[in-house]
């Protein structure tokens, strides 16, 4: 292997004054259209720059600070230039950087050869933020040569020997210039336009019409083999085979192996993936159904195969059903009790909106729940669980319909589409059920299934429990074309995505960001390892607005009901020896969370790497066990969400 890849397009593209143009018309769109109205000002301007620096040099590897000091002279004009179409910045910054990444993989080969003492005890810092730039070449040579030995000590614990630990180093900085090499002009401006808006807003961003061109045509007749493909070290690498997929059917191709080149029939000759990006080698892949493809491939004892498979349509698995459910005897559950709780597990919402503007029966999430409680009606259910958790899409009328059945013909949810623009979005249903409601979610609840459990919560309708909030993603995103020019009949240059809808609780209180908390938190793994709308840079916040006319519940819920149910649910989880699993999972984690630098001695990081194994092969042998498949399996969680529901049942009967 060389030290350097050299290829026939050497230099980035710059951006042209087209360019500019474009970038002009998607900054007033951003301006215009979002919901905030952004102003493209001084400070904006400071966001950008910082997170652009960011973008192509997360971890202070390459750039010095005199370049960010030469950088930061046009802080404050950044703002200025695009309004008026100026991108030179871009090329500026993607031009430097090309300049350092060369400088710096010009001799990393001489990094990777040289003899690394790993009995030494010296730490590498992996959180940048701790890291100021570099001032001198030669500082940051000392941190490449740390940086370099980490990713050889981390190839040595995965039992690799050193010739074959620099073969996969080589390969993977060779293939990342080779990479850089291939950039194209459009990528660097999405990259400059992204850093504006997500300097506002983490979930806006600006797609060009070479990105966007795959949706636009519509679906590509075309099928592929079932193979999940990764970078890893330098090779392409099989992650996932598609179970009955032609890779599956064919049973040669394995986890981990590498493909090292594919061509489209047999007897052609290969093309080498090792220069390509990987989207690239996914369409090399891809082709006419019914034809073959042949894989080059690398197995881990170093013979070299060819695999031809023969490429067809990939056999996705089926969607679940949207919404699962049973009734369950607590009897069977705790001894002592004799209470029937009606289990409604909604996966997703739907709404068949084809159908329904057609006139013909259609699909309806909220539909097929209100006929699963008439069910539960008549055969005396006492009390229901509606299990949220893992629930993030569908259609917002399916939440006011599904909340309309408890709390019948009122507010659901607020809808802010501008300052001055605040539609209260009310059920058009009646109640129809009357009995006691425990509503579960965790940290991956979002959209739609947030709305109908803030409603739960905030009309006091039942009691609400699991992680200790949910996603908090309470904005609704559209793609929204920017023209070429202000004339109607011009073509587009590209699309942004704005958000133009924050949903506001029926009291005010925004959904976005702080997401709905828990009457009763219940430990568990999803509340610590899911990042929230909170975790997201720039993740946008609301001020409350007024309340919506509503009038809570004063018969289901009350302090007193919930401090007990609390008291009971805490004494047992205490006692519960798989809480105590997770309880330790969890400490666990936000030690390793908070560590800001790693070992670059062998046998502390040896030490490391095994207790980390035995902790993840712990926790994958407790999340195996604790899942049967089932609507709702009966582990240690829906045992205590079953005592939960009973105790609030009992309570509740006691009350009235």
């Amino acid at each position: 292997a060389q030290d350097t890849t050299t290829s026939p397009k050497s230099q980035s593209p710059l951006l042209t004054a087209e360019d500019g143009r474009i970038a002009q018309r998607a900054v007033e769109v951003f301006s215009k259209r979002h919901l905030v109205h952004p102003v493209v000002d001084d400070a904006l301007s400071e966001k950008l720059m910082d997170h652009f620096i960011r973008s192509w040099d997360p971890q202070k590897l390459y750039f010095l600070q005199i370049d960010i000091s030469e950088f930061q002279m046009q802080k404050t004009q950044l703002d200025d230039q695009l309004l008026a179409g100026n991108v030179e910045f871009a090329n500026t910054v993607a031009q430097r950087f090309q300049q350092r990444l060369t400088e710096r993989l010009q001799r990393i080969g001489e990094r990777i050869d040289a003899d690394h003492d790993f009995t030494v005890n010296e730490s590498l810092t992996t959180d940048a933020t701790q890291l100021n730039w570099a001032a001198t070449s030669e500082e940051l040579d000392e941190r490449w040569l740390k940086q370099v030995k980490y990713e050889l000590l981390l190839l040595k614990l995965k039992g690799y020997d050193d010739a074959e630990s620099r073969l996969r180093m080589r390969r993977y900085y060779e293939r990342t210039q080779s990479l850089f090499n291939q950039t194209e002009r459009y990528e660097i401006l999405e990259r400059y336009l992204n850093s504006l808006t997500k300097s506002v807003d983490a979930h806006a961003e600006f797609l060009s019409d070479e990105s966007l061109a795959p949706f636009r045509i519509g679906p590509v007749r075309t099928s592929t083999v079932g193979l999940k493909l990764i970078e890893r070290d330098g090779y392409i690498e099989v992650e996932r085979i598609i179970p009955e997929s032609a890779a599956d059917i064919n049973g040669r191709i394995v986890k981990g192996d590498r493909i090292l080149g594919v061509a489209e029939k047999p007897a052609s000759e290969f093309t080498d993936v090792w220069p390509l990006r990987l989207d690239d080698i996914i369409e090399l892949v891809r082709g006419r159904r019914d034809t073959v493809v042949q894989l080059q491939i690398l197995k881990e004892n170093g013979v070299v195969e060819v695999c031809s498979l023969n490429r067809s349509s990939v056999p996705y698995p089926n969607r679940p059903n949207p919404i699962s459910s049973l009734v369950l005897d607590s009897s069977d559950w705790i001894n002592g009790t004799n209470l029937r709780i009606g289990i409604v597990s909604i996966h997703a919402f739907s709404r068949d909106f084809v159908g329904e503007a057609a006139k013909r029966k259609f699909d309806s999430t909220a539909r097929d729940v209100r006929l699963l409680l008439e069910q539960f009606n008549r055969e005396n259910v006492d009390a229901i669980v509606l299990d949220l958790r893992g629930n993030s899409d569908g259609p917002y009328a399916e939440a006011l319909d599904l909340c309309g059945l408890f709390v019948g013909k009122q507010p659901v949810v607020q809808a802010e589409e501008s300052a001055d623009s605040v539609t209260s979005c009310e059920s058009e249903v009646d109640v129809l059920w009357q009995k006691s409601i425990v509503v579960i979610f965790d940290a991956t609840t979002a959209g739609s299934a947030e709305v109908v459990a803030a409603a739960i919560h905030d009309y006091q309708r039942g009691i609400v429990i699991g992680d200790s909030k949910t996603t908090g993603h309470g904005t609704v995103q559209s793609f929204i074309d920017v023209p070429v020019s202000n004339s109607i009949f011009s073509g587009t240059c590209g699309a942004i995505k704005c958000t133009f809808t924050a949903l506001f609780r029926v009291t005010g209180n925004s959904i976005q960001y702080t997401g709905v908390t828990s009457n009763i938190v219940l430990l568990s793994l999803s509340d610590v390892f899911t990042p929230r709308e909170e975790d997201l840079e720039n993740a946008m916040k609301f001020d409350p607005i007024p309340p919506a006319k509503y009038t809570p519940f004063k018969t289901y819920i009350s302090d007193s009901i919930i401090a007990e149910t609390s008291k009971r649910s805490r004494a047992r989880v205490l006692d519960s020896p798989d809480f105590k699993i997770v309880e330790d999972q969890i400490q666990r984690h936000v030690t390793r969370t908070n560590e800001k630098s790693v070992s670059l001695n062998h046998t502390d990081a040896e030490s490391r790497m095994k207790d980390l194994k035995a902790k993840e092969d712990l926790a994958k042998q407790f999340e195996s066990r604790q899942n049967g498949g089932e609507v709702f399996p009966k582990n240690y969680y829906n045992t205590e969400v079953v005592h939960i529901a009973t105790d609030y049942i009992q309570l509740l009967k006691a009350m009235l």
